[in-house]
């Protein structure tokens, strides 16, 4: 990089310019032309002007390079901030429980601990009505930010997860395994007929098998794994095509996800931790803002020395320049996330069309999904759930006594297969 060619109060019309004067190749990328600049930052500074670099400073010697591994917000030493508050809540949990053993997914773990609002497990099972309560009720419109807050929240909560129990391990508290979980029925002799389940981990055979039809489906479909995470309707597609293959060759089995087999080893004269719920809670909504914001900046950043007229934005990114990204990220936060939000239940009403139309006209008690579900037998809505007044079921027997209302609280993100067939979650 030769800096002798600039000088203080210099302008280049944008970052490529300036890239050709330093005699160095622009990077491609958002982070990558992030890293170059505070690269750059290091022998001299700038004001931006629209795309215009304007030179202020230029240092005699370059400062010294910061190591920011382990240390930036986002990094794997954030772990560090959280420990304090999740390892004593996880401690306090595994003290509590009848069973020295338990088979658990990661979802199911953190919503037990009670460091987040029970709304983000509810929403899992339905983004899109999660979504159409917060267009009634807030005037959100911004649906990217609604997915970038539920795959932030997801990372940050199950790398926290994985982070306690790795540290909860090492001091002997538990001892644990993350593998597929199978519930095996129990065949009667001579008959064909099951009678109860044994929930074990997967060998490695069953294992094996498992992984080879999500390949194959993989394959098939020609997508790479990690793009399941941002589309719903593929994922769906997904898993029910391994489930299918699996539960073909794995006859035996009921139902199976990827979990932990936890044991613990002994108990512990664990502290109170519900003032260490709230502060985790706090730094979490901070931390899936802070990550938030950041996509924002880095979309801007990746952008904003296009060096070859207006740049064609895809969807997504459109969402993320927006003005309402950040408002509306703020908003499904609060909603989602904060232990103090106004718990929802997400139903299904079974019934005629007059009769939901009915239920539906009532605003005080439920918020409806898209016009167009009113017209299929079953419909999903989210309802607001005052815990000082009625009860989930108190509430809905004051409505109609046709209206079958069903609950799915205790497993997210199950596929059935078949007639009265098998479940199965991959969540972990």
């Amino acid at each position: 990089m030769n800096i002798d060619k600039i000088k203080i109060g210099m302008e280049f019309k944008d970052y490529p310019s300036l890239c050709r004067v330093l005699g160095v190749e622009p990077k491609v990328g958002g982070r990558n032309t992030k890293l170059h600049k505070e690269e750059f930052k290091r022998y001299f500074n700038w004001t931006n002007r629209g795309r215009k670099y304007i030179i202020t400073d230029i240092y005699p010697k370059p400062k010294e390079k910061i190591d920011r591994r382990g240390k930036s917000k986002g990094s794997r030493n954030n772990n560090n901030v959280y420990m304090k508050y999740i390892d004593p809540i996880l401690t306090n949990f595994f003290d509590n429980l009848n069973n020295r053993i338990i088979f658990i997914t990661a979802n199911q773990l953190i919503k037990q601990i009670g460091i987040v609002s029970s709304n983000y497990f509810e929403a899992i099972k339905s983004k899109k009505e999660f979504f159409q309560y917060l267009s009634n009720k807030e005037n959100i419109g911004n649906f990217t930010a609604l997915n970038n807050v539920f795959y932030c929240t997801n990372n940050i909560l199950k790398a926290m997860v994985n982070s306690s129990l790795n540290r909860l391990e090492k001091e002997n508290i538990i001892n644990y395994e993350c593998n597929y979980i199978l519930h095996e029925l129990h065949e009667r002799k001579h008959e064909r007929k099951f009678d109860g389940i044994n929930i074990r981990l997967a060998t490695k055979k069953e294992k094996k098998i498992i992984n080879k039809y999500e390949d194959i489906v993989l394959k098939e479909l020609k997508v790479k794994k990690s793009y399941l995470e941002q589309n719903d309707k593929l994922r769906k597609m997904y898993y029910e095509k391994v489930n299918e293959l699996v539960f073909s060759e794995l006859k035996y089995i009921n139902l199976y996800y990827i979990g932990y087999k936890i044991v613990v080893n002994s108990q512990n004269d664990t502290e109170d931790v519900k003032d260490y719920k709230i502060k985790l809670n706090k730094l979490i909504k901070e931390r899936v803002e802070s990550k938030n914001i950041n996509n924002k900046k880095n979309l801007e950043e990746k952008y904003n020395d296009y060096a070859f007229g207006t740049p064609i934005l895809k969807s997504y990114e459109k969402d993320i320049a927006s003005e309402s990204y950040l408002i509306d990220t703020k908003v499904i936060i609060d909603n989602l996330l904060d232990l103090n939000a106004k718990r929802l239940k997400l139903i299904t009403i079974k019934n005629s069309k007059e009769i939901i139309k009915k239920f539906v006209e009532d605003k005080s008690i439920i918020k409806t999904t898209e016009d167009r579900k009113i017209t299929k037998r079953y419909v999903n809505s989210l309802v607001e759930i005052d815990e000082n007044e009625l009860s989930v079921q108190e509430a809905t027997q004051t409505i109609e006594s046709e209206i079958e209302w069903g609950f799915d609280v205790s497993n997210e993100n199950i596929s059935t297969i078949g007639k009265n067939r098998r479940n199965v979650t991959h969540e972990t």
